[in-house]
């Protein structure tokens, strides 16, 4: 499917600086499709590689290196890859232990100006109170407005294009 997803060449130059994009609307309007279409751009011009991860598959992976001797690397791979794809960020409600991880990705991509790309259903102004629908949200504000000051936004809507009826 990659392969048919063209180059998204006007985001480069703003994703080049640092600067990341918020990939938000209903289900099956293009929010992959247009954040694969980023990274199709971003390689393009030779900027290093992209990681693209669900967002579950993520915290899943950060949770189980909690407390182990991989735990600062498996943090690590995500903060410092050069451009970061968050495949939706609002699947699953992150408890308060992988909500701090994911603050930890995001606060050090954040700090060191590395994009990140991220595709929800929730924009801003909902994201927050979902991710900390847990307990902790005083952390989902701080990442909802770091991923606000270090994203530009893009709002997809119309009808679920993989329903066939």
């Amino acid at each position: 499917r990659m392969l048919s997803v063209p180059i998204d060449a006007r985001r480069v130059g703003a994703m080049a600086k640092g600067r990341g994009l918020w990939v938000f609307g209903p289900v099956g309007t293009g929010k992959t499709w247009a954040a694969c279409a980023a990274i199709k751009g971003w390689a393009s011009r030779g900027l290093g590689r992209a990681r693209l991860v669900p967002v579950v598959a993520m915290l899943a992976g950060l949770r189980d290196s909690i407390g182990s001797h991989d735990e600062a690397s498996a943090t690590a791979a995500y903060s410092q890859a050069p451009l970061l794809v968050l495949d939706d960020l609002d699947k699953e409600p992150p408890t308060p232990r992988t909500l701090s991880k994911l603050f930890e990705v995001i606060d050090a991509r954040y700090a060191s100006m590395r994009p990140t790309v991220v595709t929800s259903q929730r924009g801003p102004s909902e994201l927050g109170a979902f991710l900390g629908s847990q307990g902790d949200a005083a952390t989902a504000a701080a990442i909802v407005s770091r991923l606000r000051g270090s994203c530009d936004l893009a709002q997809t809507s119309g009808k679920d294009r993989r329903s066939h009826g």
